[in-house]
């Protein structure tokens, strides 16, 4: 059983062998064909045979030849690695060695009564588009045979336990690793993975990965079984000295009753031709470098692909080729060159490689054999050159169907030709092409397929390196060293005539200015101004869609040519329009700046692109789980009155998006964009005087006016637990969101508070997170965290769990909630682990201007002083357990959950009930009431 790789002289061929270097995955590929009739091809070239389907849809194929008392018995399946899922590669080669363990009727090695009969020549190979299985047997054990192959067809699903697909995942890794462990080893693995997209079916090896093997479960081989060794998706060709008539009695005896199978989806022709080159360095423990050009070309039965065949045979089959002539023979920089095609169903590859000799550098040879290339190209082969390729190509296939049987044999044409080009006599159409080929031909498909798009993969030899007697004291870790006190940028302030209040932190590191222009309004501000939801959010997008003196391109095309980035966004409480800009285009930068936020067009055009987009980002959140819960969440806790009792993600309703208008937009602007109501923050390469006269200049004409009152009262805590569900029917998993109000986060416990979370859930290593994904492992992760906010914040435990946990899941949560409040507090080492984390980190918080602008965002949205980060490590440092205890006690309550749960009502809702969590009410993704009370109505 084999998989292939690169085979040496007479192993490369489709339908048959060729002189020359063969690639192969399982069995030959190569010279394919398929398509016109045959023509002007010699009468003695032909393989006899009949051709029968039997009712479930099994081919037969029978040749005679009596010239030995053999037969050859050859079934392929049409199926392959490329017919493999992502994550499931390496299947159809690991069920070829399944296919040899035993069957229902014969549960041992496969080999065993075939041996005893005296059969040679026994295999099986997979590659990309086919798997076959193959035994030469003499004439009297034909019976045997034809049991044997049927019983593992029809009978397999029976024998095969989960110790033999270990076994054979055992055996087929080792395979793997023996290849790979070879010189060049893993080149095709690479070319494969390197010369298609991703997705493409001959983007993974026909070996597959280790860890897809190991994933490989019986379901997997009922699966494939199932799907493709039914008998419609089957080939058998019988040759030698055998009676067609007896050969087809015979098969309906054994293969007669075997179903035929579903039908099997049929990937086409998909070539994935590149433009440009792509380069891949690899280094191998190898002596000598090796350099190799790969171009993505037709596949199997294609005019194309026999004409590149007959031009690699020409460019690198013996000494006067001219690969070989030039580098090995006379300039002696290689030690070998290659040139062959790599044919398969849906496409296939031109590859050329030359091998550096020792000492020579591997960059030379490259551009030897690149040069030698261009060269050939250029003048095409001579006459005499492609009538030598056709005659060794000719006098190969002849030598190949002396056999009945094996590689290149007659029963392997016959099938081969079957599978690939529809009729057991294809091969004579390429056979035809091949010696009707005229040199315009190979120079077309020169210029077609291998004047672009090249892959070079270098194989590098790699270094012998050596190491020094060990020193390190590995027996404890090192202690770091006194940490670095972190250094925050110092604020310069000023105020502009119109009352736009600017903060500077000067940075000279590179030559750019970052601005931020923070207005106090935000998602908040819609339900303020009495906004439809979803103003604020369409007002900013609209920012950069035109002014009034610029449309969107210019602006775009403007911004590009200063090398400049704008951006206009929301959260919940501020409206921020970014720039950053080189410090020699900042004047022009800056008056685009000033245009997008002082004199937006809102164009109607523009208004209605962007608002569809809007909405469809509405409809994506609401059948989305986690910005599902985010929608619903913030106007459970918050109530419809308050500023905060809108969708956390800004975007506001279906109704109420639709009912904008440029005016709408428009007004928002108006009315919150003023300089009274902002505050600039520029961090970078300029000091406070160079700035100042810039943006008075600007914007000193624009007027300020007050700005209406955001409804951020407080608002208390629910009088109890109760749950909201969210129906997503067919959900793999749900999703738990649970909270409540929490303080503001300008609060004088902050930093406890901060610490608290953090040994609760706010970070991979905190309590809830190693409960339910490490211990547990219902969760990828899970969480804690305050939602931002000037006023009142939510404190949100946040779980994405499997459907069949998600009680549980919420149990958990409630413990470990409970427990910190309660009989688990906050632990010394759980202090400590934070308070480094929160601080050693520091010094590297701030490396980059945009981080910088970030920290002082946050001092004035939330109105901390300007010595806030340089107080904030002492203040870490100086919380102790009891403090980190007492904000928990101080900030949650886990009698006064809200749960909102997104997930398949159907499978979680008897159980959360059951659990006592509160009374459950239904709602949309819109937070709509959907039934009353514990919903019982609603129950489906």
């Amino acid at each position: 059983m084999e998989i292939g790789g690169v085979r040496g002289a007479s192993r490369f061929a489709g339908w048959f062998t060729v002189v020359g270097l063969a690639v192969a995955a399982g069995g030959p590929l190569g010279c394919a064909m398929l398509g016109m009739e045959p023509a002007g091809v010699s009468a003695e070239i032909d393989i006899p045979y009949e051709k029968f389907v039997l009712d479930n849809g099994l081919t037969l194929i029978v040749h005679q030849d009596p010239k030995a008392p053999i037969v050859a018995v050859n079934v392929w399946y049409h199926v392959g690695s490329k017919n493999e899922k992502p994550g499931k590669t390496g299947f159809a080669h690991l069920f070829e060695h399944l296919m040899f363990n035993g069957s229902e009727n014969y549960d041992d090695d496969y080999f065993g009564p075939l041996e005893r009969s005296g059969a040679t020549d026994m295999n099986g190979t997979t590659n990309s588009d086919r798997t076959n299985y193959f035994q030469n047997v003499p004439k009297n054990a034909l019976d045997v045979a034809l049991f044997m192959e049927s019983d593992r067809m029809g009978h397999l699903l029976g024998a095969i336990d989960q110790d033999k697909l270990d076994e054979q995942r055992g055996v087929v890794q080792n395979e793997k690793r023996q290849g790979e462990n070879q010189p060049y080893g893993t080149v095709f693995r690479i070319l494969t993975e390197q010369s298609y997209p991703s997705h493409h079916p001959y983007s993974w090896s026909t070996i597959g990965s280790m860890e897809d093997l190991d994933a490989a479960s019986l379901e997997d081989v009922r699966d494939w079984f199932q799907t493709y060794y039914g008998a419609a998706n089957a080939v058998i060709a019988v040759a030698g000295d055998v009676d067609p008539a007896e050969v087809l009695q015979r098969v309906e005896h054994y293969f007669g009753d075997i179903p035929s199978g579903p039908p099997v989806d049929r990937q086409q022709e998909w070539i994935a031709a590149r433009t440009g080159e792509h380069r891949v360095v690899i280094e191998d423990r190898v002596p000598q470098g090796r350099v190799i050009f790969a171009w993505n070309v037709p596949g199997i039965g294609s005019d194309d692909a026999d004409y590149l065949d007959l031009l690699s045979t020409i460019l690198a089959q013996g000494k006067t080729s001219p690969l070989y002539k030039r580098l090995v023979y006379e300039d002696r920089i290689a030690t070998d060159v290659a040139a062959f095609v790599w044919l398969r169903e849906i496409g296939g590859t031109f590859v050329v490689w030359a091998t550096a000799a020792p000492g020579e550098d591997l960059a030379e040879v490259e551009a030897v054999l690149q040069e030698e290339l261009e060269s050939f190209f250029e003048r095409g082969p001579s006459a005499q050159e492609l009538e030598i390729a056709k005659t060794q190509h000719r006098a190969a296939f002849v030598r190949g169907i002396e056999r009945i049987g094996g590689f290149g044999g007659k029963s392997d044409i016959l099938a081969s030709s079957e599978v690939y080009g529809g009729s057991p006599d294809a091969y004579r159409t390429t056979l035809a092409r091949l010696e009707n080929a005229e040199l315009a031909d190979l120079d077309a498909a020169t210029s077609r397929w291998l004047r672009d798009g090249r892959l070079v993969l270098e194989v590098r030899p790699f270094p012998d390196y050596g190491v020094l007697e060990a020193q390190a004291d590995r027996s404890q870790l090192p202690q770091p060293g006194e940490p670095p006190k972190p250094r925050f940028p110092e604020l310069q302030r000023t105020t502009l005539s119109n009352g736009l209040r600017v903060i500077l932190a000067e940075r000279h590191a590179v030559p750019v200015v970052n601005f931020q222009l923070l207005f106090d309004a935000g998602y908040a501000a819609d339900k303020a101004s009495d906004a439809p939801e979803g103003t604020a959010s369409l007002t900013l997008s609209m920012l950069d869609e035109g002014t009034e003196r610029r449309d969107a391109l210019e602006i775009s095309r403007e911004l590009a040519a200063l090398g400049a980035d704008l951006s206009a966004s929301s959260n919940l409480d501020l409206s921020i329009v970014s720039l950053s800009a080189l410090r020699e285009n900042l004047d022009p930068s800056l008056e685009i700046f000033a245009d997008v936020v002082r004199n937006p067009a809102f164009d109607p055009e523009e208004f209605a692109r962007l608002k569809q987009q809007q909405l469809a980002a509405i409809q994506r959140e609401k059948v989305t789980p986690r910005s599902m819960g985010l929608r619903v969440f913030p106007r459970i806790l918050y109530g419809n009155d308050h500023a905060y009792g809108i969708s956390f993600t800004g975007s506001g309703t279906e109704e109420s998006v639709e009912s904008l208008t440029p005016e709408a937009l428009r007004s928002f602007h108006q009315t919150w964009f003023r300089p009274d109501n902002a505050v600039m923050v520029v961090v970078g390469d300029i000091s406070l005087a160079e700035l100042e006269p810039q943006l008075e200049w600007l914007f000193a004409d624009w007027e300020g006016a007050p700005v209406p009152e955001k409804n951020v009262a407080e608002v208390g805590l629910a009088e109890s637990a109760s749950v909201y569900l969210i129906d997503r029917p067919d959900s793999l998993q749900s999703i738990i969101f649970a909270g409540h109000v929490a303080p503001r986060k300008n609060n004088p416990d902050e930093i406890a508070i901060e610490a608290m979370n953090k040994v609760l859930g706010g970070s991979f290593s905190a309590r809830i997170n190693m409960n339910l994904r490490e211990d547990k492992h219902w969760a990828y992760g899970a969480y804690s965290f305050f939602v931002d906010a000037t006023g009142q914040r939510p404190f949100i435990a946040y779980a994405p769990v499997q459907t069949d946990k998600t009680v549980d899941s919420m149990k958990e949560i409630q413990r470990e909630i409970e427990g910190i409040i309660g009989s688990q507090p906050p632990t010394p080492d759980e202090r400590n682990r934070v308070v480094d984390q929160q601080t050693l980190a520091l010094p590297g918080r701030w490396e980059t201007g945009r981080a910088v602008g970030a920290s002082v965002t946050e001092m004035v949205r939330f109105g901390f002083p300007d010595d806030y980060w340089d107080r904030y490590p002492d203040e870490m440092r100086a919380q102790t357990v009891e403090s980190l205890s007492a904000a928990a006690r101080s900030v949650l309550h886990p009698d006064r959950l809200t749960w909102v749960i997104v997930g398949d009502r159907a499978k979680i809702e008897d159980g959360i009930r059951a659990a006592g969590f509160g009374p459950i009410r239904l709602v949309d993704a819109d937070g709509r009431p959907l039934s009353d009370g514990d919903g019982q109505a609603e129950k489906p």
